[in-house]
């Protein structure tokens, strides 16, 4: 994780950087600058704003298959039938 922090920050910086200095004109390079900026901006608030869903949905599907009881199966027959049919409440002693 600190690796890709690290690389996403440095490319992050070099295209902040060198991206007006793609185009040759002062006006256009104001411009696109601002654009970097606001598209920056735009994705870390678009982010920000999906990862309450994003993590919700994540957090509801573990609660259900930690529901599955997955753990107390010996026969890996079980653990397939639990994540196929999870509401059947009469399992085989079998497993």
């Amino acid at each position: 994780m600190i690796i890709f922090s690290l690389s996403n920050g440095y490319i992050g910086n070099l295209c902040m950087m060198m991206g007006p200095k793609t185009v040759e004109r002062e006006n256009d390079q104001e411009c696109v600058a601002s654009m970097l900026v606001s598209v920056l901006v735009l994705g870390i608030g678009i982010g920000s704003f999906l990862s309450y869903p994003i993590v919700h949905h994540l957090y509801r599907f573990w609660l259900i298959f930690y529901s599955l009881d997955l753990w107390s199966c010996k026969d890996p027959g079980c653990k397939l039938l639990r994540i196929i049919a999870p509401d059947t409440k009469h399992w085989s002693s079998n497993f």
